[in-house]
């Protein structure tokens, strides 16, 4: 489920046919599953904060992403608004 980045690439024509540890292409963005829901919210929310963590990332760090989590909640940090 993509918020900020997402797995994709053109020659994929559904699921992609990686396993985890596998290296695959990744992009800025969201993924379908997180456009879908944000599209069906639509105005029924004023505002809708989207923050991702990249945990199948492979520098991912748990501390500094709850610290910049913090930074995001505390409004300190930068917005994934949407």
């Amino acid at each position: 489920m993509g918020v900020e980045l997402t797995a994709a690439d053109e020659t994929w024509g559904g699921r992609p046919d990686k396993p985890r540890d596998e290296d695959y292409p990744v992009t800025p963005g969201a993924g379908l599953y997180t456009e879908t829901l944000l599209a069906l919210l639509g105005d029924s929310v004023k505002a809708v904060r989207a923050v991702g963590i990249g945990q199948d990332l492979f520098d991912y760090d748990e501390q500094r992403e709850l610290a910049r989590l913090g930074r995001i909640v505390a409004g300190e940090g930068e917005p994934g608004a949407r």
